[in-house]
This record gives C-alpha cells, sequence and structure tokens, in this order.
C-alpha cells in the first residue's frame, strides 16, 4: 500500500472511532434522560436529541462502511516489502469487525 492510502485508512480509523464513541455519549445521555422522566425528575430528553442520535447512528454507520471498503481494498492491493514484514511479525494493526 502506499502512505497516501495508508493515511486514509487511518484517518477513517481514527474518524469511525470517534463517531462510535461520540454516539455512546449521546446514547447514555438519552437513557439518562429517560430514566430522570421514569423516575419523575425530568422530562425525558427532547426530540432535539433523539434527532441528533438518529444522525450520529447514520454518521457512525457511514464511517464503519467506508472503512470496511477502505480495508477490503487494502486486502486486495499487493503489499511492499515494509507491509509484508510487519505482517509477518503481526505488527499491522487488526481489522475491524
Amino acid at each position: 500500500m502506499n502512505a497516501s492510502f495508508d493515511a486514509e485508512v487511518s484517518t477513517l480509523r481514527h474518524a469511525a472511532a470517534t463517531a462510535t464513541d461520540t454516539r455512546h455519549l449521546a446514547q447514555e445521555r438519552i437513557v439518562a434522560a429517560f430514566r430522570q422522566q421514569l423516575q419523575g425528575e425530568g422530562p425525558g430528553p427532547s426530540d432535539a436529541d433523539l434527532q441528533s442520535f438518529a444522525r450520529l447512528v447514520l454518521v457512525e454507520n457511514a464511517l464503519l462502511k467506508e472503512l470496511g471498503a477502505a480495508v477490503v481494498l487494502a486486502a486486495s492491493r499487493p503489499l511492499s516489502d515494509g507491509a509484508r514484514d510487519r505482517r509477518a511479525h503481526g505488527d499491522e494493526q487488526s481489522l475491524p469487525r
């Protein structure tokens, strides 16, 4: 793989991880708001909170799909000598599941 493709895959990995973390935070806030509502301590999550959460899910899924496609493409490309050596020694990053 060339360096620019490696950088793109790395950026996609980082963006997907950030999107997942952000979605988890939003999900935790929504669950907490529902819990407060059930305990009679608040109105629950707003429509805007739920819509934002839905958008975060869409972005996360799109990034994971793009990352998956990039990983498949990377696996089908011939390896450079350095990449071949790293793979032989188990130094490559694990692929997403």
